[in-house]
């Protein structure tokens, strides 16, 4: 019974990592720090949280038309955000080859977010920092928690566009693009006019993958899908294309398998002239 009791709290301990209740403003301020994590691993990071000041979208409406470039000073007024930064075993920070895309805290109302990420190679630590936007703002945060997530199967991130529309998850570039809610409260990313490259996901050489989506040509020439891999060291060393045409106007579900090539050790999928539903990454078992 010890034993047992030994285990369940070694698993509680590795799946749910607490950080502390935090009022942040005139400055950063960590919300975790130096948690220890896995590498190359599916996180996601969860808290509620609002905005005091205003800087939020019932205050300021037009702060939402501008929260696509809310990070970018001659858009205006920065909003209240975070990022997540990691460490190596030896505690030095590893600076990221590729963008995450920008995160915020939106409303005056106490709401839940949700971030999701997957840990870069040699990651052993991360932390949570805080800005409170402008100097007027303050953040009140509450309930983090740090849970490792089962991608087992499907390898993409917030695949169906569940996390909601202000929340792109798996997304590190955007241009042109934005999610929208469907009059029946449904997520798409809206890709009409634009396009979108996804976070690195960390794949094995070798290994069977299809990709597979469900959307709305917009384009002449079709949807865009394709996607780039990269070696240990974050350089690209090759590209792939899946030719799903989806005409215009036309909803389609269509599919690609293809095999990880040599010396890849994460793959980033690039979309672009469509309305998505959903795009999914998985393993094919053989």
């Amino acid at each position: 019974m010890k034993i047992l009791l030994i285990m369940i709290n070694l698993i509680i301990l590795h799946l749910f990592l607490l950080g502390e209740d935090k009022v942040i403003s005139g400055g950063t301020s960590f919300l975790m720090e130096k948690v220890p994590i896995a590498s190359l691993t599916p996180y996601r990071l969860s808290f509620s949280a609002k905005v005091d000041g205003p800087g939020n979208f019932e205050d300021s409406p037009q702060l939402e038309y501008l929260f696509m470039n809310a990070d970018k000073a001659k858009m205006g007024r920065k909003m209240a955000g975070w990022k997540i930064i990691f460490y190596d075993s030896l505690g030095r920070e590893i600076k990221l080859h590729y963008a995450s895309f920008w995160k915020c805290v939106f409303s005056k109302k106490i709401k839940l977010y949700n971030d999701e990420f997957y840990t870069p190679d040699g990651a052993a630590f991360l932390s949570v920092e805080f800005a409170p936007g402008e100097i007027e703002d303050k953040v009140c945060v509450s309930s983090p928690v740090l849970k490792k997530i089962d991608t087992s199967m499907i390898l993409n991130l917030n695949p169906e566009f569940k996390l909601g529309p202000y929340n792109y998850s798996g997304i590190g570039q955007l241009s042109g693009g934005k999610m929208m809610v469907t009059e029946e409260g449904v997520t798409k990313l809206d890709l009409r006019n634009g396009w979108a490259v996804g976070n690195h996901i960390p794949v094995r050489p070798g290994e069977n993958l299809q990709i597979s989506v469900s959307a709305t040509g917009f384009k002449k020439m079709g949807a865009v899908l394709k996607f780039n891999y990269y070696n240990t060291e974050g350089n690209e060393i090759s590209r792939d294309r899946a030719n799903l045409r989806i005409p215009q106007g036309e909803e389609k579900v269509l599919s690609y398998d293809f095999i990880v090539p040599d010396n890849a050790n994460s793959i980033k999928i690039i979309l672009g002239g469509a309305v998505y539903n959903w795009i999914k990454l998985e393993r094919i078992l053989k």
